[in-house]
């Protein structure tokens, strides 16, 4: 293990921050498993959970694993199904068939039933798995595709694809997942989407079926990020990526945080956001209040925290070039930010306002944490 030093860096705006209440930050640092993307904890089992895929498309190595949190060994892997695969050729007319993993990206956690939720996101679908076990309990891709017996067309939001009969029909049961929320109270998961005007597809994690979808009606592609459930309220709070100038998807409309009615799937407030932030990840402290928002723009609004009654403005901080992913430690009040350009997880007391300490832990893409 390696220590880091502490430092304390305040608040933009807030003028002298208080002194952190930690002095030092410890690390432990394992291999890990190829294409890791994203990672949930179990406090039923003490175990992590982990999601690799390497290939964007084929999928040729994908896995679950299971990971020791004390010593970050991996203690056991899923054997992932095994699917067809249709390669694309630069006329956009032509197919080579072969195979491909059904490979896994975002994941959850259900304790109360004991499973594992992991989007599909290639395919778009969502799989369960045992947590026990690793082995499949629902995967919604075989219940969803279907071989062509006629050549068909196809529009997306990159062109027009022809696919010839014999290749593999795919019904999407959520447009590019991305994340995955278990609200084991109301019994559902609810996936983030993109690349239609769905936001989020919900699902009843008792009998693993869609029951429904958030549209907050904003023009453009919806791009949804991330989803977090207030536990006071049961409200849902949602973040649009917004628009990608890089690729020119998205819509500046959507550059949001979106306030959603648990019962009705319909928006009820909406907090903007900086035109380009490139909001990617929420996190809530239940006893502060507080919604704290990673986005990709950087700098001094890298990290937004928000006042979760009044959706007010509290502070930001510059915690990198390019914050991806946030999780809150209520009990320490800490958050952590994980920079995907940097490589770096930047470590913030939320009582202080203020960085205790940035410790480099790849030499990029920090993902999740």
């Amino acid at each position: 293990m390696s220590r880091s030093p502490h430092r304390s860096v305040p608040a933009a705006g807030d003028g002298p921050a208080p002194e952190g209440v930690i002095d030092s930050i410890d690390t432990l640092t394992a291999a890990g498993i190829p294409g890791q993307y994203q990672i949930a904890y179990s406090s039923a089992s003490d175990c992590l959970y982990v999601t690799g895929s390497y290939g964007r498309p084929p999928c040729l190595v994908a896995t679950i694993a299971t990971v020791d949190p004390a010593t970050l060994e991996v203690t056991d892997v899923a054997e992932l199904p095994v699917i067809g695969y249709d390669a694309v050729s630069d006329d956009r007319a032509s197919f080579t068939t072969g195979h491909q993993r059904l490979g896994p990206h975002g994941i959850a956690v259900d304790d109360s039933r004991g499973t594992v939720w992991v989007t599909n996101t290639l395919e778009s679908q969502i799989s369960v798995y045992d947590q026990g076990s690793l082995s499949v309990v629902r995967n919604s891709y075989d219940d969803n595709t279907s071989i062509r017996t006629e050549r068909e067309e196809q529009t997306t939001p990159f062109g027009t694809i022809v696919f010839p009969a014999g290749t593999t029909r795919v019904t999407p049961q959520a447009p590019h997942p991305r994340q995955i929320t278990i609200d084991p109270g109301r019994g559902r998961a609810y996936v983030t989407t993109a690349t239609t005007d769905v936001s989020a597809v919900v699902f009843d994690t008792r009998t693993y079926e869609k029951v429904g979808e958030i549209v907050t009606g904003d023009p453009g592609m919806a791009i949804g990020m991330s989803l977090v459930v207030d536990a006071s309220t049961a409200a849902l709070y949602l973040v649009d990526l917004g628009y990608v100038e890089q690729y020119g998807l998205g819509s500046a409309e959507r550059t949001k945080i979106y306030r959603i009615d648990p019962d009705t799937f319909t928006v009820t407030s909406t907090i903007h956001l900086p035109a380009g932030a490139a909001g990617s990840d929420l996190a809530i402290d239940p006893d502060t209040r507080e919604l704290y928002l990673a986005s990709q723009c950087g700098g001094d609004d890298g990290l937004r925290v928000y006042d979760l009654d009044t959706h007010e403005l509290k502070y930001s901080l510059d915690t990198g070039t390019s914050p991806l992913s946030v999780a809150v430690d209520a009990s320490r009040r800490l958050l952590y930010v994980g920079d995907f350009a940097d490589g770096t997880v930047t470590v913030v007391d939320t009582v202080g306002r203020c960085i205790v300490d940035t410790v480099k832990v790849a030499e990029n893409r920090v993902n999740h944490i």
